[in-house]
């Protein structure tokens, strides 16, 4: 039988309740999708934040310009020329055709708002900024925005939520089809074909009009400095592939190639780790680089591991006994207000925020050495004031209050206070490395690190990033800021302690407490994304979750009963839905990694029960009083 567990200090006696879970369908449940918007301020907050410059440097940057569109040093990624990838839908087998967003199905969503109306690709896509335009190539690539905007739909208006979780995103289903397409590709050694391929890329660069691979976006360069692209510059990247008989364009797609052979190997090894879960009677997931799983969730740090393992290669080793054997899955986090959260990471394993945005990238891009420094320290300062969207929707002041003292009692003393109240980075900077402890959620990502040849190579991947650049020192409106004098410890924390004879002692693992700041907007819930609203969260019905094993991640409509966004198929398939919903897919809480167990019942902390669940039918006034507060938070 699987073993689910969170951890906490041993004051914490929990009790565990019958979490029986079922099948989503209409006849049980509907979604309740909201009515028109209320509070017309409700992300007011967010757009002043957004258009705030800063001084680094010298120069003046705007900083969530440079979150959404600034290269972060990913681009290795890949290796594509930012030219060629936007040829992708039109070349060969390409699974990107025959739309007008060809990459909307995958999450990537175009951002429609009048600032972003010039750039031809998605949300987060952008091409870096060379040195020299003549004689360097301008990369195509994915930007922290990519995975963190999120939006939904009001009637037939888009509303965008900065900072946000892309629930839409499948991250891992995108890099599987890039990856398969790139493997349709002809070999330079079968020299017809390929030189047939290349001839096709030629023409097709040669015939675009003016202006139709750039448009007239702003990318940023190394220093996060806005460059509006001009026609000279689209001009020279044109002639710089094609000129030497389009010598530059052939060693591009043969160091792609190469660069995709290696992410095959990382996937074949990952296969080969999820196949593992076997051992704990899970079923097991299929990879993520296969391509599969539900929207919004990503094994970031199974794809980084299974990369950095597979790189090992010395006599008998064997990277199966290192890895977690399963599915590390987690659900994309929104990423505002980062000075209330002292840990990040759901395991808290990291202590300083550049250190997250670099693993983040490792999850992507696996080279942290190439990561781009001063970017990465200017979107940590961006996301560490960002504030959270406000609830949008009406809400019942009178319940809200009388959730309010239900709050104080049973949730305040984990999850902090409300920003109305009281600060909630000073409460959390006191909470310490607090872990909660046996309350029944999947253990998977907790155990990501606990093996120590693999914490090691972890973390001696994260110093990498700042490798040299200990004493880099930039300046930001005013002060001065190191962002690579770190120790060790910080940058990736393995929980161990060390015995008097030297031998060490394993820490507790889990999940940090979390803010709740803008919870209505960070849903699915939990930290893989099982539990669809707060209503399946913290309702019961004698004892027994209500929480659906079977849900759809990705859907634009929000539940303002249940609070959390569109989630039941309601008479439709999820081909269907995706009609309207592009992104829309099934998550199953049978799938090894995505259990929707625990946070469940009640748990005695710091010498207090504390309630985590309500019963929908006798104790119905006191789970929406506390539903109707969460919205305010």
């Amino acid at each position: 039988m699987q073993r689910y567990f969170f951890l906490v200090p041993l004051t914490v006696v929990p009790l565990i309740l019958s979490c029986k879970t079922r099948e989503f369908s209409a006849a049980t449940e509907a979604s309740n999708v909201s009515g028109a918007i209320t509070r017309h301020d409700w992300n007011t907050e967010g757009v002043t934040a957004s258009k705030k410059n800063m001084n680094v440097d010298g120069a003046t940057v705007t900083p969530h310009r440079v979150y959404a569109y600034g290269a972060v040093g990913i681009e290795g990624a890949e290796k594509i020329p930012y030219v060629l990838f936007r040829l992708f839908p039109e070349l060969g087998n390409s699974p990107f055709k025959g739309q007008q967003n060809p990459y909307e199905a995958y999450g990537f969503f175009t951002d429609t708002r009048p600032e972003n109306a010039n750039r031809p690709l998605p949300m987060g896509f952008t091409a870096t900024a060379p040195n020299e335009w003549s004689t360097e190539i301008s990369y195509m690539t994915r930007t922290c925005a990519s995975c963190h905007t999120s939006r939904f739909k009001v009637g037939n208006e888009t509303q965008f939520i900065d900072l946000g979780s892309n629930r839409e995103m499948k991250l891992h289903q995108f890099n599987s089809a890039i990856k398969k397409f790139i493997d349709t590709w002809p070999q330079k050694e079968n020299t017809v074909a390929f030189d047939g391929f290349l001839k096709k890329i030629q023409a097709l660069i040669a015939a675009k009009p003016e202006g139709w691979f750039f448009g007239k976006q702003e990318i940023y360069d190394p220093k996060g400095v806005g460059v509006q692209v001009t026609p000279d510059f689209e001009q020279e990247q044109r002639k710089l592939l094609l000129a030497n008989n389009a010598q530059k364009l052939r060693e591009a797609i043969v160091e792609i190639q190469r660069v995709n052979s290696g992410r095959n190997a990382a996937g074949q090894l990952l296969q080969q780790i999820y196949n593992a879960s076997s051992t704990r009677k899970a079923k097991p997931a299929k990879p993520a680089d296969a391509g599969d799983g539900p929207a919004g969730i990503a094994d970031s740090s199974g794809s980084a591991i299974a990369t950095a393992l597979t790189a090992l290669k010395f006599a008998g080793f064997d990277p199966l006994k290192h890895a977690f054997p399963g599915s590390t899955k987690n659900r994309i986090p929104s990423v505002w207000n980062q000075k209330y959260r002292k840990l990040s990471q759901w395991d808290g394993n990291i202590r300083v925020l550049i250190y997250r945005n670099f693993s983040a990238a490792m999850g992507v891009a696996g080279s942290p050495e190439k990561l781009n420094i001063p970017v990465n320290e200017i979107i940590s300062e961006h996301i560490d004031q960002f504030p959270s969207p406000r609830y949008p929707f009406a809400i019942d002041a009178a319940k809200a209050e009388r959730g309010k003292e239900l709050y104080t009692t049973n949730c305040l003393a984990c999850h902090g206070p409300h920003r109305n109240d009281a600060d909630p980075a000073a409460f959390f900077a006191n909470k310490g490395d607090v872990l909660l402890q046996e309350l029944g959620t999947s253990e998977n990502r907790a155990r990501v690190l606990e093996d120590p040849l693999t914490f090691k190579v972890m973390r001696g991947a994260l110093l990498k990033a700042c490798s040299g650049k200990e004493t880099l020192t930039i300046k930001i409106d005013g002060t001065e800021k190191k962002p690579c004098a770190n120790s060790p410890d910080d940058v990736l924390h393995w929980r161990t302690t060390q015995t008097a004879d030297g031998a060490q002692k394993k820490e507790p693992i889990g999940y940090v407490f979390k803010p709740l700041d803008g919870i209505w907007a960070r849903a699915p819930y939990l930290h893989n994304g099982s539990v669809p609203t707060l209503y399946h969260l913290l309702a019961s019905d004698k004892n027994t979750s209500l929480r659906p094993n079977r849900f759809v991640t990705g859907l634009l409509s929000y539940d303002s009963e249940k609070v959390g966004f569109g989630w039941n198929l309601e008479g439709n398939t999820i081909t269907t839905l995706r009609n309207t919903d592009p992104a829309a897919e099934e998550y199953d809480t049978e799938v090894d990694g995505q259990s929707n167990i625990g946070h469940f019942g009640s748990v005695t902390y710091e010498g207090k029960a504390r309630r985590l669940s309500w019963d929908s039918n006798t104790e119905k006034a006191e789970l929406e009083a506390v539903l109707e507060y969460l919205k305010t938070f």
